[in-house]
């Protein structure tokens, strides 16, 4: 059966090598549409190279187009951009509807932020007179572990450019560069602060607490629901810090175990919700924030937040957030990185091997790290 995003892709793409190659030109450019319709995290870590494109092209619109719900969130991160959340990405009459909005937009440049089919279908079908990016038909969920090079219809590049096996926080970068657009490389931007607007109590005031996010988007990404358990039962114990776990709505069946078990825990909370600004402000509230290689992670290192990260599947240097405040523990074994699909070895995962007073340990040294003299 032919699949009908690669059969899409495969069409406009034939169209676009007829177009015409120009040099490109800044002062050409009156309106710019960025494409990044997967995660959490892809969206986080494309912004800090979107804000290094904006400053070369400061007289021109921008739209980023995002999954709906994340566009609340990348607004209030990226308030200089439009940014347009897109239902029903990951169909096709979501991508039909979605292509129409684009092309209504007049753009001059598309860019396909990572090798997403989404994205490059959307870029191709623009209607803009330069496409570039990750452009080629793409059947992985681990973009990181390949080798994807920067394309370009409609425009000539400066230099020929690749992202392949290196931070995710490379990958637009690695497009801007090779429109000889001059790239930060000091990793993460200054933390940013979320609005009055995003507040959230999850503790009583004054009474400072760990934030602990226990899901990813992959059980082989996931350290074991029970030694999160063991660690909120720790932090209070031998940090004097309450806790509060949040999760996603749906994700509340798989948190019932820890709902049960802390039940009468006055220390020990939990906070749920759709609305990503107001999870975004109970993190941005915390002491520190302990989670898998997932996307709230991201959003509290971009918040200036000390995290903890958990890694194993993919090995922190692939995916963490550069220079983030705290520590990524990670206990490299013969099958990571992998494809994250299933797990070779659930009976030693590589989660798994990562200890609670490990990451006890860790949790000390960034909170004890960040204390002021008044805190004692």
């Amino acid at each position: 059966m032919i699949d009908p995003i690669a059969f899409s892709i495969g069409v406009l793409r034939s169209r676009a090598r007829m177009e015409r190659a120009r040099e490109f030109r800044p002062q050409d450019v009156c309106a710019v549409g960025l494409f990044e319709l997967t995660r959490m995290g892809d969206v986080l870590s494309a912004l800090p190279a979107i804000k290094d494109l904006r400053r070369s092209l400061p007289e021109a619109r921008f739209h980023l187009f995002v999954a709906a719900q994340w566009a609340a969130l990348t607004a209030e991160l990226m308030p200089e951009v439009e940014i347009h959340g897109l239902d029903a990405s990951d169909s096709v009459p979501g991508l039909v509807r979605a292509s129409a909005l684009v092309r209504r937009l007049g753009l001059d440049l598309s860019i396909s932020l990572s090798p997403a089919n989404r994205n490059a279908l959307l870029c191709l079908s623009s209607g803009s007179r330069m496409k570039v990016g990750y452009l080629r038909y793409a059947n992985t969920l681990t973009p990181f572990l390949g080798n994807y090079p920067v394309e370009a219809f409609g425009l000539k590049l400066a230099r020929q450019a690749s992202y392949s096996q290196e931070n995710l926080y490379r990958r637009a970068a690695r497009i801007f560069e090779a429109l000889d657009v001059e790239i930060d490389d000091q990793g993460l931007p200054p933390p940013v602060r979320l609005g009055d607007s995003s507040r959230s109590a999850p503790a009583p005031p004054g009474r400072p607490y760990v934030v602990l996010h226990p899901f990813s988007g992959w059980e082989p990404r996931s350290w074991p629901l029970q030694s999160f358990a063991e660690l909120a039962e720790a932090i209070p114990r031998e940090l004097d810090m309450d806790v509060t776990f949040v999760y996603a709505p749906g994700e509340r069946s798989a948190t019932g175990p820890l709902l049960e078990r802390f039940d009468s825990t006055e220390s020990v909370r939990f906070f749920s919700s759709a609305d990503l600004l107001r999870v975004g402000g109970v993190i941005q509230g915390g002491a520190a924030f302990v989670g898998n290689d997932s996307g709230p992670l991201h959003l509290a290192a971009a918040l200036g937040v000390p995290v903890i990260g958990l890694y194993g599947a993919a090995p922190p240097e692939l995916t963490a957030p550069p220079e983030a405040r705290g520590s990524m523990l990670y206990h490299r074994v013969e099958c990571s990185p992998c494809d994250q699909r299933f797990c070779r070895m659930p009976e030693r995962s590589c989660m798994s091997r990562i200890g609670v007073r490990e990451v006890l340990e860790a949790l000390e040294v960034v909170v004890n790290s960040c204390k002021t003299p008044a805190d004692g």
